[in-house]
């Protein structure tokens, strides 16, 4: 058979691979999992961006992905989370966004807390931080198929420092780095699909 199998499907893969929502099929001759011919694979990633109160890091890096995501043609879906308690229910820290504005970006929404459940609802789980990653993995249900990282991973490593508190230059240098990562990660999705 050819490199990417026969193409006569014996049976459609019920398991995930990769993302949950590429259909597989089995090779009849190779018996390796391979993409449908002559279709079309819809593939849409489900994107939980993650830092401690989702007032300032998190929402802003929603909305960088939503935008470029948008413009790469990508179909993302996109939500952020926070792992702490403190602003539930608080729209996004007003220099959050006005610099995003300033760039282009909207960032909406009200503060939430990262659940359990978002460990099967979303594909892939981006932290700002190391201490915002070791209380996302502490929370993962065991056998979790979410892709849990740190969002700076994307460039090497290193995390969006958090700017509550801080001038404007602070909300601006945390755009500046979410926005190098979230490039990476989005020529990451397009080599994916």
């Amino acid at each position: 058979p050819s490199s990417g199998g026969c193409r006569t499907p014996v049976k459609v893969c019920l398991q995930y691979q990769a993302y949950r929502d590429i259909p597989r099929i089995k090779c009849r001759f190779c018996f390796r999992m391979v993409k449908p011919p002559n279709t079309v694979t819809h593939m849409v990633v489900r994107i939980l961006t993650v830092c401690l109160g989702n007032i300032c890091r998190s929402p802003a890096a929603e909305a960088v992905v939503r935008h470029k995501a948008a413009a790469a043609g990508l179909d993302v879906e996109v939500e952020s989370a926070g792992t702490g308690s403190y602003h539930i229910g608080e729209s996004p820290h007003p220099q959050s966004v006005t610099a995003g504005a300033r760039r282009g970006y909207r960032v909406e929404g009200a503060a939430r807390q990262l659940r359990p459940e978002d460990f099967d609802r979303f594909n892939l789980i981006l932290t700002m931080d190391d201490s915002n990653l070791r209380d996302a993995r502490r929370l993962a249900p065991e056998g979790s198929p979410a892709e849990l990282r740190l969002l700076m991973s994307y460039i090497g490593g290193g995390e969006v420092p958090d700017p509550w508190g801080k001038p404007d230059d602070a909300y601006e240098h945390m755009y500046d780095l979410i926005e190098e990562a979230v490039d990476r990660l989005i020529a990451d999705l397009r080599h994916r699909t």
